[in-house]
């Protein structure tokens, strides 16, 4: 949708609401980002203050987004769980100012080092090494540190579920279990040596506190939670304390669109909250033509079960391109990127059809097809986004600069 942004009637409901608990679902091109906009921006101009809201998104990207559309407000928080965990813990001194906050990249690589140490351990021993992932590991320490704060039963449980569901814990070795709890404590020494909490961490220790201190609850009288189903148990455990009896709350989201239940996104509590919360559904798509809806919804219907009260549609009778193929495939993405060389692209080159665009799903599958057409002899050139702070030598040169300001930083 454009800048020149002109809601319809629906929209507008859902951008004046200003009482009571509601739950938004807006599939993907029903204008969400824009009534999310401007839903901030309505409550700051009737005088809701903005140390009082919060505004929480699923990715740092999408809070940027909405920052930029909103302009600035330095007391009104934007941003996902950890970033607001991590603010919540610094500005309430919880944990000392120079702790580090480990991105995902950077706590991965002391696991690595704790496995390392390990393993040069059981095999000068003359043990067999445990075979386990590192999403294994990362779970196992998560589980582990909630037993060690007393955090609720249902999120132990359930951590320890998210664990053994990928991982049979039980059935393994007295000597893999071993192993793998030395790799957790010394992890967790790592830590405690070079200062630093991992994004676990930041939600386990803000829901501690949060439990901890009453004084700490309900600070909040408007509350709008984007991609709510992509939460996952701990994150909605804060949520529920954050919120107050009376705080206005309005949760977006599209159930249809649970991509992150491989993080322990819970989906079980939209059934708990339908009996509090008013619903609201945003049927019309401003994004694609209605033969794409069409696709869309016959997929929908036959593989996802939606809980639409409403079929998306679209106003845009754009008739559909002869030259446009539908192709369901089934199996896995990089059987798809075979099928895809095979079946389309070799043929288009033999026939001469040149340049031709292919669009990836993401960077790890973009460089996943560069590969494949490398070993077919095929010329091209991927384009793929990065961020430059995840780069190795840019990671090297701020931990070099960290250390000349903190002896603690790795």
């Amino acid at each position: 949708m454009k800048n020149n942004f002109i809601p319809t009637v629906k929209q507008k409901k859902i951008i004046n609401l200003s009482k009571g608990k509601h739950i938004v679902f807006a599939p993907a091109g029903s204008g969400k980002t824009e009534m999310l906009s401007h839903r901030v921006k309505q409550a700051l101009a009737k005088g809701v203050k903005p140390e009082e809201m919060i505004c929480l998104t699923f990715t740092n990207n999408a809070a940027l987004n909405m920052r930029k559309r909103i302009g600035n407000s330095n007391e009104l928080f934007i941003g996902n769980s950890h970033s607001f965990g991590a603010k919540f813990l610094f500005q309430q001194n919880l944990i000392p100012k120079q702790t580090n906050i480990l991105d995902e990249g950077e706590s991965r690589v002391l696991l690595e080092d704790a496995v390392e140490d390990v393993k040069t351990s059981v095999e000068e021993n003359g043990d067999s090494m445990l075979m386990i992932k590192n999403n294994d590991l990362e779970n196992f320490i998560c589980w582990q540190n909630q037993l060690k704060l007393k955090l609720p039963n249902n999120l132990v449980k359930k951590s320890k579920k998210i664990f053994e569901k990928n991982y049979s814990y039980s059935s393994k070795s007295i000597q893999v279990k071993t192993n793998i709890k030395i790799i957790y404590r010394k992890y967790e020494k790592f830590k405690k040596d070079f200062l630093s909490l991992d994004f676990n961490d930041i939600l386990n220790l803000a829901l501690y506190f949060l439990i901890k201190d009453k004084t700490f609850r309900n600070i909040y009288t408007w509350v709008q939670v984007d991609e709510f189903q992509d939460l996952n148990t701990i994150q909605w455990e804060i949520l529920n304390y954050l919120i107050s009896k009376n705080c206005h709350t309005v949760l977006f989201g599209d159930t249809e669109q649970a991509i992150y239940s491989f993080l322990g996104a819970d989906n079980s509590v939209l059934r708990k909250l339908k009996e509090t919360y008013q619903e609201h559904f945003i049927a019309e798509n401003h994004r694609s033509p209605q033969y794409l809806l069409e696709l869309f919804n016959d997929y929908a219907y036959n593989n996802l079960k939606p809980t639409w009260s409403e079929k998306p549609f679209s106003k845009n009778n754009e008739l559909k391109n002869n030259n446009i193929i539908f192709n369901l495939y089934k199996g896995n993405q990089f059987g798809e990127i075979d099928f895809i060389l095979k079946t389309y692209i070799k043929p288009l080159i033999i026939e001469g059809k040149n340049p031709i665009a292919i669009l990836m799903a993401n960077n790890n599958l973009v460089t996943s097809m560069s590969n494949k057409c490398s070993v077919n002899n095929i010329k091209h050139f991927p384009v793929a986004s990065f961020d430059l702070f995840q780069r190795k030598i840019i990671k090297d040169l701020i931990a070099f600069l960290n250390c000349l300001i903190g002896s603690k930083n790795r």
